[in-house]
């Protein structure tokens, strides 16, 4: 609860074409689906999360509330604060395109796409878009230590993987070692629970879309590549940072979120 709620800029990114180059402007608008609390800055990395919907019925949600949304949350990776939030009911396709956008804007950041159900969708949309492979997180080789012939694109959310990624999430928040600005990101953690089954989840008629894409951007603090990487034949300077960013000094402490 003590967690630096703001009212954030709300709008969406888009294309403008001037003078035969393409410019990327943030376009405000009340009803908007990219929420915006610090804009991008010169020389500071970024990195996003992304949980994409399924499109299943959430039990128990009001009407106009029903079905899961995807979500991406972008993470300053100096700082670990929440920058920038995209929200809404996208077909798969869409949202691919407008993470592209979203990193492409936020200096070229690396994303982290969950895989899972339409995941690869979205991953080859952004190709199609492109974003470039060496800004997307991928493994070579599956956790049972098994050699990809290929690298796999995109964070996989497993009953491995899953509750490794939990647990981050309540370290992170015990430690102050996240800045959250979104009052609806505030509100699924709230309602983030452990059930009797002992998973990890919503409530009865609440979301968590949110939580997740917290989850896996806070992974990709640490998966982001340590060195230079070129994009199309420009260096891209990376950082190693840990998910206990060293730049937070908070004058009061954050609730414990009892996740663990």
């Amino acid at each position: 609860m003590e967690w630096p709620i703001e009212d954030p800029l709300r709008g969406h990114l888009q294309l403008e074409d001037r003078y035969g180059s393409e410019i990327l402007t943030f376009i405000p608008n009340r009803e908007g689906y990219l929420s915006i609390f610090r804009k991008p800055q010169p020389g500071r990395k970024y990195v996003i999360g992304s949980d994409v919907a399924e499109g299943i019925e959430i039990d128990g949600a009001p009407t106009d509330n029903r079905y899961d949304k995807s979500s991406g949350d972008v993470i300053d990776r100096h700082t670990g604060e929440q920058v920038a939030h995209l929200h809404g009911h996208f077909e798969p396709d869409e949202f691919g395109r407008q993470l592209a956008l979203l990193g492409r804007y936020y200096n070229n950041a690396f994303q982290g796409v969950e895989r899972n159900s339409q995941g690869l969708t979205v991953l080859n949309e952004m190709g199609h878009q492109g974003y470039p492979a060496g800004l997307l997180f991928s493994r070579s080789s599956g956790l049972d230590g098994a050699h990809y012939s290929t690298p796999k694109q995109g964070w996989e959310t497993t009953s491995v993987t899953r509750p490794v990624m939990i647990n981050h999430l309540a370290q992170a928040i015990r430690e102050r070692s996240l800045i959250v600005h979104h009052r609806d990101t505030q509100s699924e953690f709230l309602t983030f629970v452990i059930k009797p089954t002992g998973k990890a989840e919503a409530q009865e008629g609440h979301h968590d879309d949110r939580v997740f894409s917290l989850g896996i951007a806070l992974e990709m603090l640490n998966q982001a590549p340590p060195d230079s990487i070129k994009v199309e034949d420009t260096a891209i300077e990376t950082r190693p940072t840990s998910y206990r960013p060293k730049h937070y000094a908070p004058t009061s402490r954050f609730a414990s979120a009892r996740l663990n």
